[in-house]
C-alpha cells in the first residue's frame, strides 16, 4: 500500500499481509461509499471525499472503544497509536532508521515524540562502574575502606 503523509508530501510503502487485503477488499466492495473519489479511505457521510484529517480516525477509536466496553483514557487519539506503534517497533528492535521511515518521517529528530522505551531497553545502554572506585566525594562515605579528605565532611580513615 502506497500513502502520501499530509504533514510532510512524503510517500510511505508498506506490505500488508493476506488478513489486511482480505479486509481492505471487503470494505472496497461492501462498505465504501460509490462515488467517483479515487481514494481509498473516504468519509462515511457526502460528500464522499477523502480523509483530510485525524478526527474522524480519533471518532471511530472513541466509537470502538464504546463498543468493545473498553474505558478509553482521556486525549488518547490516533498519535496515541502512531506513538505506540514506534514504541512497538523499538521494543521488538527494528532500527531507528526503519521505525522513523514507517512513521514517514524525513528527519529522525522528529522521531523523540513517537518513541517511549521502558526501564529494561533504558538499563542496556547503562554502563556497569562496579569496577570504577569511588575515593572522594560526597558518596565516598558510603564505601568502606574508602578514605576521605581531610576537610572534606570528616575524618581520614
Amino acid at each position: 500500500m502506497r500513502i502520501v503523509q499530509k504533514k510532510t508530501g512524503t510517500p510511505i510503502s508498506a506490505p500488508l499481509n493476506g488478513r489486511t487485503l482480505n479486509a481492505i477488499a471487503e470494505y472496497i466492495l461492501e462498505e465504501r461509499p460509490k462515488c467517483e473519489d479515487v481514494h481509498v479511505f473516504l468519509r462515511a457521510y457526502p460528500p464522499y471525499t477523502a480523509i483530510k484529517s485525524t478526527s474522524p480516525l480519533d471518532y471511530m477509536i472513541d466509537k470502538y472503544c464504546r463498543l468493545a466496553s473498553v474505558e478509553k483514557i482521556d486525549y488518547r487519539s490516533f498519535h496515541s497509536l502512531r506513538r505506540a506503534f514506534g514504541t512497538e517497533l523499538a521494543m521488538a528492535e527494528v532500527p531507528v532508521t526503519s521505525i522513523s521511515q514507517m512513521l514517514g518521517h524525513s528527519d529522525m529528530s522528529a522521531d523523540k515524540a513517537y518513541l517511549s522505551f521502558n526501564k529494561t531497553q533504558t538499563s542496556l545502554c547503562s554502563s556497569d562502574f562496579s569496577g570504577v572506585p569511588i575515593t572522594k566525594g560526597v558518596y565516598a562515605s558510603h564505601f568502606p575502606g574508602v578514605r576521605r579528605e581531610a576537610g572534606k565532611g570528616g575524618d581520614q580513615e
